[in-house]
Protein backbone atom coordinates (compact mmCIF):
# COMPACT_ATOMS: atom_id res chain seq x y z
CA UNK A 1 0.00 0.00 0.00
CA UNK A 2 2.77 2.43 0.40
CA UNK A 3 3.42 2.21 -3.34
CA UNK A 4 0.23 3.78 -4.31
CA UNK A 5 0.39 6.34 -1.84
CA UNK A 6 3.50 7.69 -2.87
CA UNK A 7 2.38 7.80 -6.11
CA UNK A 8 -0.46 9.80 -5.06
CA UNK A 9 2.40 11.92 -3.44
CA UNK A 10 4.11 12.15 -6.80
CA UNK A 11 0.88 13.46 -8.69
CA UNK A 12 -0.05 15.85 -6.38
CA UNK A 13 3.79 17.18 -6.39
CA UNK A 14 3.53 16.91 -10.12
CA UNK A 15 0.23 18.85 -10.13
CA UNK A 16 1.29 21.35 -8.14
CA UNK A 17 3.91 22.79 -9.98
CA UNK A 18 3.52 26.53 -10.92
CA UNK A 19 2.57 25.80 -14.75
CA UNK A 20 -0.35 23.68 -13.84
CA UNK A 21 -1.34 25.83 -10.85
CA UNK A 22 -1.49 28.99 -13.94
CA UNK A 23 -2.94 26.76 -16.12
CA UNK A 24 -5.66 25.82 -13.84
CA UNK A 25 -6.80 28.92 -13.00
CA UNK A 26 -10.12 30.09 -13.84
CA UNK A 27 -9.25 33.49 -14.98
CA UNK A 28 -6.07 31.80 -17.61
CA UNK A 29 -8.61 31.63 -20.64
CA UNK A 30 -9.56 35.24 -20.23
CA UNK A 31 -5.56 36.37 -19.52
CA UNK A 32 -3.95 34.58 -22.37
CA UNK A 33 -6.96 36.15 -24.87
CA UNK A 34 -5.94 39.68 -23.65
CA UNK A 35 -2.29 38.93 -23.60
CA UNK A 36 -2.67 37.94 -27.41
CA UNK A 37 -4.68 41.17 -28.36
CA UNK A 38 -2.32 43.18 -26.62
CA UNK A 39 0.57 41.62 -28.16
CA UNK A 40 -0.85 42.53 -31.50
CA UNK A 41 -1.61 45.96 -30.64
CA UNK A 42 1.85 46.60 -29.62
CA UNK A 43 2.84 45.46 -33.29
CA UNK A 44 0.48 47.40 -35.26
CA UNK A 45 1.93 50.15 -33.33
CA UNK A 46 5.66 49.22 -33.83
CA UNK A 47 4.86 49.07 -37.26
CA UNK A 48 3.18 52.18 -37.69
CA UNK A 49 5.83 53.84 -35.90
CA UNK A 50 8.35 51.61 -38.48
CA UNK A 51 6.45 53.24 -41.65
CA UNK A 52 6.31 56.56 -40.53
CA UNK A 53 9.89 56.75 -39.90
CA UNK A 54 10.50 55.49 -43.26
CA UNK A 55 8.08 57.61 -45.07
CA UNK A 56 10.36 60.61 -43.59
CA UNK A 57 13.66 58.62 -44.95
CA UNK A 58 11.91 58.79 -48.32
CA UNK A 59 10.94 62.65 -48.30
CA UNK A 60 14.41 63.39 -47.45
CA UNK A 61 16.03 60.73 -49.82
CA UNK A 62 13.79 62.47 -52.60
CA UNK A 63 14.71 66.20 -51.34
CA UNK A 64 18.29 65.47 -52.14
CA UNK A 65 17.30 63.19 -55.32
CA UNK A 66 16.03 66.50 -56.80
CA UNK A 67 18.55 68.69 -55.61
CA UNK A 68 21.23 66.14 -57.21
CA UNK A 69 19.18 66.12 -60.46
CA UNK A 70 19.17 70.08 -60.54
CA UNK A 71 23.13 70.24 -59.99
CA UNK A 72 23.69 67.23 -62.24
CA UNK A 73 21.46 70.11 -64.77
CA UNK A 74 23.45 73.05 -63.70
CA UNK A 75 26.62 71.49 -64.26
CA UNK A 76 25.63 69.87 -68.00
CA UNK A 77 24.94 73.45 -68.99
CA UNK A 78 28.06 74.85 -67.30
CA UNK A 79 30.01 72.11 -68.68
CA UNK A 80 28.21 73.07 -72.56
CA UNK A 81 29.01 76.30 -72.62
CA UNK A 82 32.53 75.98 -71.50
CA UNK A 83 33.04 73.73 -74.16
CA UNK A 84 31.39 75.92 -76.45
CA UNK A 85 33.87 76.24 -79.86
CA UNK A 86 34.19 80.04 -80.34
CA UNK A 87 35.00 80.56 -76.05
CA UNK A 88 37.53 77.92 -76.83
CA UNK A 89 38.82 80.16 -79.66
CA UNK A 90 38.78 83.36 -77.93
CA UNK A 91 40.61 81.72 -74.97
CA UNK A 92 43.12 80.27 -77.64
CA UNK A 93 43.50 83.42 -78.90
CA UNK A 94 43.29 85.84 -75.68
CA UNK A 95 45.21 84.08 -73.05
CA UNK A 96 47.30 81.45 -75.01
CA UNK A 97 48.45 83.69 -77.97
CA UNK A 98 47.69 81.60 -80.21
CA UNK A 99 46.49 81.86 -84.09
CA UNK A 100 44.17 80.23 -86.38
CA UNK A 101 46.23 78.63 -89.02
CA UNK A 102 45.47 79.76 -92.59
CA UNK A 103 44.47 77.13 -95.11
CA UNK A 104 47.83 76.55 -96.50
CA UNK A 105 49.66 76.51 -93.31
CA UNK A 106 47.48 73.00 -92.26
CA UNK A 107 48.91 69.46 -93.34
CA UNK A 108 48.17 66.28 -92.84
CA UNK A 109 50.21 62.77 -91.62
CA UNK A 110 49.28 59.96 -93.74
CA UNK A 111 50.75 56.70 -93.13
CA UNK A 112 52.43 55.21 -95.88
CA UNK A 113 50.27 53.26 -98.45
CA UNK A 114 47.14 54.82 -97.53
CA UNK A 115 45.84 57.70 -99.83
CA UNK A 116 44.70 60.65 -98.69
CA UNK A 117 40.87 60.67 -97.54
CA UNK A 118 38.92 62.83 -100.39
CA UNK A 119 36.12 65.42 -98.40
CA UNK A 120 32.91 63.71 -98.53
CA UNK A 121 29.59 65.54 -98.27
CA UNK A 122 29.07 63.61 -94.79
CA UNK A 123 32.03 65.42 -93.47
CA UNK A 124 30.42 68.79 -95.05
CA UNK A 125 27.47 68.46 -93.35
CA UNK A 126 28.84 67.83 -90.27
CA UNK A 127 30.82 71.26 -90.29
CA UNK A 128 27.83 72.87 -91.73
CA UNK A 129 26.15 71.58 -88.58
CA UNK A 130 28.58 72.94 -86.62
CA UNK A 131 29.07 76.40 -87.64
CA UNK A 132 25.06 76.17 -87.09
CA UNK A 133 25.33 74.98 -83.49
CA UNK A 134 28.07 77.62 -82.88
CA UNK A 135 25.30 80.23 -83.01
CA UNK A 136 22.58 78.55 -81.02
CA UNK A 137 21.59 80.26 -78.04
CA UNK A 138 22.17 78.05 -74.83
CA UNK A 139 19.21 77.06 -72.90
CA UNK A 140 18.73 75.99 -69.71
CA UNK A 141 17.09 73.10 -67.49
CA UNK A 142 15.15 75.39 -65.77
CA UNK A 143 14.13 77.84 -68.97
CA UNK A 144 12.91 74.68 -71.43
CA UNK A 145 10.73 73.09 -68.37
CA UNK A 146 9.15 76.88 -68.36
CA UNK A 147 7.92 76.09 -71.88
CA UNK A 148 7.89 79.35 -73.05
CA UNK A 149 8.53 79.91 -76.53
CA UNK A 150 11.09 82.29 -77.80
CA UNK A 151 12.17 83.73 -81.26
CA UNK A 152 15.67 82.35 -82.00
CA UNK A 153 18.24 85.13 -83.63
CA UNK A 154 21.05 84.88 -85.28
CA UNK A 155 23.11 87.87 -85.51
CA UNK A 156 25.78 86.45 -86.63
CA UNK A 157 24.32 84.96 -89.49
CA UNK A 158 22.98 88.41 -90.51
CA UNK A 159 26.63 89.50 -90.80
CA UNK A 160 27.33 86.96 -93.14
CA UNK A 161 24.68 87.42 -95.55
CA UNK A 162 25.17 91.37 -95.57
CA UNK A 163 22.07 92.48 -93.82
Amino acid sequence: MSQPVRRFAETLRFRSSWWHRVQGHRYFPAAVAVAIVLAACSLHIWQRVRVMSLVGEVAVLEERNDELTDATAKLNAEIAQLSMAHRIERFALDSLGLVPLEAHQVSMLIPAGEEPPEPDQLSQVLRAIDRVTDHMPIVTASEATAREAKTVRFPKAREEDGQ
